[in-house]
C-alpha cells in the first residue's frame, strides 16, 4: 500500500529507491482489496432510524468515493489506509460524514454497546507499533495529510501546485500538504 502511494506521488518525488527497491520497477500492490460485510437495512436504521434516508442513497455516496458493492459486501478502495475501515460501523460513519452530521436528527440510543471487532492484520500492526514505542523508544506521530489554503498561502506557496481533494472532509481542508510544517 505504501508503495502504491509513493507511485501516485512519484511525479513530485522523482525516481528513488527505498531499501534497494526501485519505485520504477516495483510491481503494484498484490494483496486482495479489503471487503466488509454489509447490512443495508441496518445502515439506514442506525443513521436515520426510519425511512427518511434509504440505504441505496448511502450506497450512491460510497460509490462516488470509490467503494465497490457486491450483494452484501463492500470493497474498500486501496487508497484508504488498511486500518481505516474495519467494520460496518466505519461504513455508517463514512455515509454520515458525507451526508452531513447536521442533517441527521438526534435520537436516544437504546440497546447494548459492544466493542467493534478489529481486523487481525490491523491488530498485528497496532501491536508492532506499541512494541516499537515501548521497547525501542520510537515516537509515534499520527497526522492528517490535509492542509488549509490559508496556511499554504501564508508560507508563500501557490495552491495550484498541490493535490486538491474532490471530497474534502471539510471545506477549508481541500489540499494535501507537501510538508509537515502546516
Amino acid at each position: 500500500m505504501v508503495l502504491d502511494l509513493l507511485q501516485y506521488y512519484k511525479r513530485d518525488l522523482g525516481s528513488f529507491e527505498i531499501a534497494g527497491i526501485s519505485l520504477l520497477t516495483q510491481p503494484s500492490y498484490t494483496n486482495s482489496p479489503k471487503t466488509i460485510g454489509l447490512d443495508r437495512p441496518k445502515i439506514s436504521q442506525v443513521i436515520f432510524g426510519d425511512d427518511t434516508f434509504k440505504a441505496e442513497d448511502g450506497i450512491k455516496i460510497l460509490t462516488g468515493l470509490g467503494f465497490k458493492f457486491y450483494e452484501n459486501t463492500v470493497t474498500i478502495p486501496r487508497r484508504r489506509s488498511p486500518d481505516d475501515m474495519n467494520g460496518m460501523h466505519d461504513i455508517v460513519e463514512e455515509i454520515s460524514r458525507m451526508y452531513g452530521y447536521e442533517n441527521i436528527v438526534g435520537k436516544e440510543l437504546y440497546g447494548r454497546l459492544a466493542m467493534p471487532t478489529i481486523d487481525s492484520a490491523v491488530r498485528i500492526q497496532q501491536e508492532i507499533e506499541q512494541i516499537l514505542v515501548d521497547r525501542f523508544a520510537y515516537t509515534q506521530t499520527e497526522t492528517y495529510p490535509r492542509a488549509n489554503e490559508k496556511y499554504i498561502t501564508l508560507f508563500g506557496k501557490d495552491t495550484k501546485d498541490f493535490y486538491k481533494l474532490q471530497n474534502a472532509p471539510a471545506p477549508e481542508l481541500q489540499y494535501l500538504r507537501d510538508i509537515m510544517l502546516y
